[in-house]
């Protein structure tokens, strides 16, 4: 008698909302809400007119500093997803959200000419690079096999919410305690939203549960992250 083996076991779950892997997509996308996208280019607007009468700067050269962290994000992307490939995406995120926060709160401690601004939103994207989309994802695709496409597509919908609420947010703290207070309260609510989940929360699946059927499957829907995160860039502007 010839037992075959299938660690398909898990795919029927997928369907039904008290999957484990549904939960991850939320945490995911809350905590994707507080990226570099959302909180350092989706809100440079926000302080493009107190910088500019602060330091005299105007609204171009205030707005270099997301074309050019966008072009160091770009470029490091490939790197992050190496990483990721490596260390896992836990051991990638939490460094970089760390870092990506304090790299969020230095214009306020630093930054008295145009250039350390745009030098720090370069760093911002290379360094933070690694709070992005693309470690969520990786973890995402071990927990799911036909529903990979709808847990990547309401992660990345839910991750919206950071334009939603970053603004008003940040337009708040700008309004009543100046532009340094606004970029510190960004910083700290990164860490303070971003770290907790990612810790305690975000897993891989269990060996043998929300896999791809196939290698062949896995590097595509890997890949096809890689590129979802790549095809963002122009919006992150």
């Amino acid at each position: 008698m010839r037992i075959t083996a299938t660690h398909n076991h898990g795919w029927s779950d997928e369907n039904r909302i008290t999957y484990r892997g549904w939960w991850i997509v939320a945490i995911a996308a809350v905590a994707m809400s507080t990226g570099p996208g959302q909180f350092a280019f989706g809100a440079l607007g926000l302080f493009i007119k107190p910088l500019g009468e602060e330091f005299g700067w105007d609204r171009a050269q205030i707005s270099l500093a997301a074309t050019y962290s966008t072009i160091s994000l770009a470029l490091s992307i490939p790197i992050i997803g190496q990483l990721v490939d490596r260390f896992g995406s836990r051991r990638v995120l939490l460094p970089s959200i760390l870092v990506f926060a304090a790299l969020l709160a230095a214009p306020a401690l630093f930054v008295g000419a145009l250039w350390e601004l745009l030098v720090i939103y370069i760093l911002i994207g290379c360094l933070g690079a690694g709070a992005n989309a693309l470690p969520y994802l990786r973890t995402i695709t071990t927990w799911f096999d036909s529903r990979r496409g709808l847990a990547i597509g309401i992660a990345m919908g839910g991750s919206g919410m950071g334009f939603a609420y970053v603004p008003p947010l940040a337009q708040y703290v700008i309004d009543g305690y100046g532009w340094r207070a606004g970029y510190l309260c960004l910083a700290t609510v990164t860490v303070a939203v971003a770290v907790p989940l990612v810790w305690f929360f975000l897993r891989d699946a269990p060996s043998g549960q929300g896999k791809a059927a196939s290698p062949d499957k896995d590097a595509t829907a890997a890949g096809n992250s890689e590129k979802t995160t790549l095809h963002l860039l122009p919006v992150l502007k």
